[in-house]
């Protein structure tokens, strides 16, 4: 599948249908200067939204656009089109955004490679009896 990355990839992309179903997509900094979380929200126009997802963690805006465009595409292919009005749910996505930071301060993981143990010389060659 070859991604095309249109104007609309940008920070936050608004998709409505016809039955005022809305969805809103965006691209958020992790703040750590290193990864991108791409947060969609679905629901009623003027309600809040009913469903949430995130992915990511991305290590380019560049990987979270391409994300984001195959997800405009999925959803162009259900009857939605892309609107430009303003973004109405965009405190819960940095709400989400926040929590998911949060939760991945306290489970940091830390792969540098500790030896447990000095590690043994050359054993000495034994004599035969």
């Amino acid at each position: 599948m070859k991604l095309s990355f249109t104007e609309s990839c940008g920070n936050r992309n608004v998709l409505c249908r016809e039955d005022e179903r809305r969805v809103e997509i965006y691209v958020l900094d992790q703040q750590d200067k290193e990864t991108y979380l791409v947060v969609a929200l679905a629901g009623t126009v003027g309600q809040v939204p009913d469903r949430l997802r995130c992915m990511g963690p991305f290590y380019s805006r560049e990987q979270a656009q391409g994300a984001v465009a195959a997800v405009q595409h999925a959803l162009v292919n259900e009857g939605f089109a892309p609107v430009a009005e303003r973004c109405e749910w965009e405190m819960v996505a940095a709400r989400e955004a926040r929590a998911i930071r949060h939760e991945r301060e306290l489970n940091a993981v830390d792969a540098e490679f500790v030896p447990l143990g000095i590690m043994p010389e050359k054993p000495e060659p034994r004599e035969p009896r």
